[in-house]
């Protein structure tokens, strides 16, 4: 449960409202419920970095002598070597946080490092497909976030069956690339991982590539998107005319063989003998 003061609440409602108009090109479901979690989140997320970044006001959960938490965001802005202790196979399995995430997408949303990742993943592997209350993998956030091209990597590794995986408004982790600055590198890596990501729609009906743009590097995503898009709709293409042109040639075999069959079922008279002289 999140609490705020005033100040923090006026800066919660700024950061809210361009999630209105981003909001709008996303998949219809549950739009109103998924704004609130998503802007309480980027608060608490925005909150606990500016504590992370106050050595003389650390978090609560944070402070020198006390256990930090999986689930306060702050933790992954530590040291490695002060977050690595905390991962068990215990606690890489909770769930709380926003969302009812795992530690595994907390890491994936706040700034964590690959050590980090794969420390998680390590403890708990099954946290590479959970899904949070809105249908997010740890993958959805990752890509949602704009980590890195190695922690993307991390978490195909781990279940490559991600890269296909639906939120519940329909997205795929492709999506997200294409709509939130993600780099080429990562887009690419999703495409290797799922290349029928290029074609999927959304609740809307729009694929990766139909999603308004923001900024040049999505465009260069959704030109990458669209490109392989268009050599799975030319594969199809040719692939569907093949079997097309194999399958009548059976049938026309197959004509030829029940002609042959029927001409051979016909008997031909023998003329009779001659009479003896």
């Amino acid at each position: 449960m999140l609490a705020f003061n005033p100040t923090q609440i006026r800066g919660y409602s700024t950061m809210a409202a361009p999630m209105v108009q981003a909001m709008a090109y996303e998949a219809p479901m549950a739009f109103a419920a998924q704004l609130a979690e998503d802007a309480a989140a980027k608060a608490h997320c925005n909150l606990s970095t500016r504590s992370a970044a106050k050595e003389s006001a650390p978090s609560a959960r944070n402070r020198p002598g006390e256990r930090m938490s999986l689930f306060d965001g702050s933790t992954y802005y530590r040291p490695d070597a002060e977050v690595l202790p905390l991962i068990t196979p215990e606690s890489a399995r909770a769930r709380g946080g926003w969302g009812e995430a795992t530690p595994l997408h907390e890491a994936a949303w706040n700034s964590s490092s690959v050590a980090v990742v794969q420390a998680l993943l390590a403890a708990y592997p099954e946290a590479a497909s959970a899904t949070n209350k809105n249908g997010y993998t740890p993958l959805h956030v990752a890509v949602r976030r704009n980590r890195s091209l190695a922690v993307v990597q991390a978490l195909l590794a781990a279940n490559p069956e991600a890269a296909m995986a639906k939120d519940r408004g329909g997205w795929l982790p492709l999506h997200y690339a294409a709509r939130y600055r993600q780099s080429v590198a990562v887009a690419q890596a999703l495409l290797a991982a799922n290349p029928e990501a290029a074609l999927v729609t959304d609740g809307r009906g729009d694929t990766p590539a139909d999603l308004p743009s923001k900024s040049n590097i999505e465009s260069k995503v959704k030109a990458l998107i669209f490109a392989s898009g268009q050599r799975l709709k030319a594969a199809k293409a040719a692939a569907d005319k093949a079997a097309a042109a194999k399958a009548q040639q059976e049938a026309e075999d197959a004509q030829l063989a029940a002609a042959f069959a029927a001409s051979l079922a016909v008997s031909v008279p023998v003329p009779s003998p001659p009479p003896p002289a």
